[in-house]
């Protein structure tokens, strides 16, 4: 049997007392010679060849008149392979080889990019368009794919090119040619209440990160996309350049990000386009107190937008964390209103009934009487994952580490209230237990602060005494000493321990 290297099949033949004719197309063949057994043999030592035609001097001349005998069909395609040449006559042999004759994976691959390239050079569009919407590339390297699903769209042939790039991929193809075939597609889908179509949707998303999208692209993005939360802050800020209504991809980035806790501030622009108009009232609530949350541990910047939306909106329910914002918030202001300091009043009693005891309340003291003892301590605050047990070591000037246990007030809150005197200075730090390790969660100082008080208490006393002794101011030392004193003993003798 002859196999050769350009085609597919054997011809095998008969030996007739060691004779066979055969026929050989290429110097690109081998002979194998078979026993009767069904063993191979290869090897020059088996045979000796002779060659009874020369044909290469009338080869051409024979295929002029008998174009449609395959064995010629064959020897003249491995002459156009072997000469490199490209002119009208090569190319119809090219042509008649793909139609007539079976030509290994490598070759067929060749002629059909040498044919496809030709008819495009020599603007020859209806053999191209024959060729590209009749032959399936799949034998072809991916440079030859490419180079055919270019043509399936230049040539207006978007339907089959759509075919082409979900079979085998888009990966290389030019990225305008593909927002054109994919526009095209996505108009009829639009127009419907369909379900997405993922390869569409895929292809749709290539073309946007490439730079190369449309208003019909954004649109179909924008209604089905969802991915990493900063892809889809891509085309929600594209859909507002086209003026695309874009409440749809609102709703789902800020879902995502209200599910990973991502970046809040990040969210607050779209939280604001969305605030107003969106339906989803549930969402909004959440995400306003994602953002108070935020706020009130780490001063995330909340825009004046979101404030108002909170303040007639939330504040007439009864949210915790969005109440703490607001209270923090006002507790950073130069001035209250009368009916501010009403608010601060009403909301910082309840809060503080709760247990929620938090270091900005001070601030208040200037306009409301504190609940007992709060202006006498210092309250030092840790944030840290809810529901584990945060340990506090500090230590007062000279004295010795103290331990204690952190109070979880609210949502992985947690505080420690410490009385803290006049030119005192306490350095603590927090931690936690995991594993029998000790993991440390921060740490810091706290100094004495000076709250104006509504009443004379002991811890006042202490601190002005302190005061006048280092102002030197003696008499009013002794003065309030003998106070202290006198205090001291009559509350001894008006109350008894029951």
């Amino acid at each position: 049997c002859i196999p050769h290297r350009q085609f597919e099949g054997e011809q095998t033949v008969q030996l007739v007392n060691g004779i066979a004719y055969v026929d050989i197309f290429s110097d690109n063949y081998c002979i194998v010679l078979i026993d009767s057994e069904g063993n191979r043999h290869i090897g020059q030592d088996y045979y000796t060849i002779k060659k009874m035609l020369h044909f290469d001097s009338y080869a051409e001349k024979c295929y002029e008149n008998a174009p449609d005998n395959k064995k010629l069909l064959k020897y003249m395609y491995y002459k156009c392979e072997r000469d490199f040449q490209l002119n009208p006559k090569v190319i119809k042999i090219r042509q008649s080889a793909r139609r007539g004759i079976s030509l290994r994976k490598p070759y067929k691959k060749k002629n059909l990019s040498t044919l496809m390239q030709y008819y495009y050079d020599y603007a020859e569009g209806e053999f191209l368009d024959e060729l590209i919407t009749t032959e399936d590339f799949a034998d072809t390297d991916r440079a030859a794919r490419q180079k055919w699903i270019d043509m399936l769209i230049v040539r207006g042939l978007g339907e089959r090119a759509i075919e082409a790039v979900c079979k085998y991929g888009y990966d290389g193809v030019d990225a305008g040619r593909l927002a054109k075939i994919c526009d095209e597609a996505l108009i009829q889908l639009l127009d419907k209440d369909g379900e997405c179509n993922r390869p569409l949707l895929d292809m749709a998303y290539y073309i946007f990160r490439k730079g190369q999208y449309t208003e019909n692209i954004i649109r179909y993005l924008a209604k089905f996309y969802m991915g990493p939360c900063d892809s889809m802050f891509g085309i929600w800020k594209a859909a507002g350049g086209f003026g695309i209504d874009k409440k749809e991809i609102e709703e789902k980035l800020l879902s995502s990000l209200l599910f990973v806790e991502g970046d809040a501030q990040s969210g607050l622009a779209i939280l604001e386009s969305y605030i107003e108009d969106g339906k989803n009232k549930t969402l909004k609530k959440g995400y306003v107190s994602y953002l108070s949350y935020r706020y009130l541990i780490d001063d995330s910047v909340i825009s004046d937008v979101v404030w108002n939306w909170i303040e007639n909106n939330i504040l007439t329910e009864y949210n915790i964390v969005c109440t703490l914002a607001i209270l923090k918030k006002l507790s950073k202001k130069d001035h209250l209103t009368d009916s501010e300091i009403k608010f601060c009043d009403v909301k910082l009693c309840q809060m503080v009934q709760k247990g929620i005891v938090l270091p900005f309340y001070s601030a208040f003291s200037k306009y409301i009487k504190l609940p007992d003892g709060l202006g006498n301590k210092a309250i030092i605050m840790c944030v840290a994952n809810p529901g584990i047990h945060v340990h506090m070591r500090y230590k007062v000037r000279n004295s010795s580490v103290i331990c204690t246990d952190m109070l979880e007030v609210f949502a992985g809150i947690y505080i420690r209230e410490i009385v803290v005197f006049r030119n005192e200075e306490i350095v603590y730090g927090f931690y936690t237990e995991k594993n029998s390790k000790k993991l440390i969660l921060g740490s810091g100082k706290a100094e004495y602060t000076y709250v104006q008080p509504d009443e004379i208490t002991r811890y006042v006393m202490i601190n002005k005494m302190i005061e006048h002794f280092d102002n030197g101011n003696l008499e009013e030392l002794y003065s309030c000493m003998e106070t202290y004193v006198k205090l001291d003993e009559a509350s001894h003798n008006l109350f008894h321990t029951l």
